[in-house]
């Protein structure tokens, strides 16, 4: 297994460690912040990645794309990202993680992915990713995240001749590499497939995940937005026990431009 795993793939990987219970080990009681009670403030953040990393605008961008990267902002059980475009609003049963509690997020699943790359298969070293959104429900049978990771310009330019499914199309050749990593974690992968999904009031393409953690079936829903300019947009959407990413999915609104 010689071949590098993209950007697009080691995000796969990312979340689903990350919402597996910390790569497969049972949750216990969670510490994250009631969503009514005490949210995120809004933050306005420059790009992640050093200063060297960042690449001219290339002619013919939008000024969309060149626009500064933007923290979510949280207004009781409202979220709402100005980058992405998109908004949710969870009732009282869910809580959303606190700006902490998402850097903690962050390095936890940094650390996972070392540790399950037995194999070095993950080109990981230059990626620079950012938790923005982490919310579960009450049962911690569902949870959800926003995850902002910086592009290559050569990914950039790539993602810029492709439409939603061909940009899925592509990621699906890799994906008996991802789930040789997976197992290496714990997961036992039942399938990983290509859907279309009800998001922002249109069909979506979406990667959709089904494993097994320590006995329990998680259902993984993770959709892809690489076209807002240097930085991918990916949410995720887990379920246990049964599949209600759909009804998760269904929370989520457009912005007005």
């Amino acid at each position: 297994m010689t071949r590098k795993i993209s950007l697009f793939l080691t995000l796969l990987l990312l979340s689903a460690l990350l919402l597996s219970g910390c790569g497969g080990r049972e949750p216990e009681k969670s510490s994250i912040v009631p969503a009514a009670t005490e949210t995120p403030a809004a933050e306005s953040v420059s790009e992640p990645s050093p200063a060297s990393e960042t690449a001219p605008a290339e002619e013919g961008e939008t000024a969309e794309a060149e626009r500064q990267l933007s923290l979510g902002q949280f207004s009781g059980s409202t979220y709402t990202n100005s980058y992405a475009g998109f908004g949710c609003t969870l009732d009282g049963s869910w809580t959303f993680a606190d700006a902490q509690q998402l850097q903690d997020l962050s390095d936890i699943a940094s650390q996972l992915i070392d540790e399950a790359d037995a194999e070095g298969v993950l080109d990981s070293a230059n990626i620079s990713t950012l938790t923005d959104m982490y919310a579960e429900s009450a049962d911690l049978f569902s949870s959800v995240n926003v995850v902002y990771s910086k592009m290559a310009l050569s990914e950039r330019l790539l993602y810029l001749t492709m439409d939603e499914e061909q940009m899925l199309d592509t990621a699906m050749g890799q994906v008996d590499q991802l789930v040789s990593v997976y197992e290496s974690a714990g997961m036992s992968v039942s399938s990983v497939e290509k859907v279309k999904v009800n998001f922002l009031g249109e069909e979506h393409y979406g990667m959709k995940t089904v494993y097994d953690t320590q006995g329990v079936t998680c259902y993984m829903l993770q959709l892809f937005d690489p076209f807002k300019g240097s930085y991918m947009v990916t949410t995720t959407i887990t379920s246990y026990l049964e599949d209600n990413t759909q009804a998760v999915a269904d929370l989520f609104f457009p912005l007005e431009e």
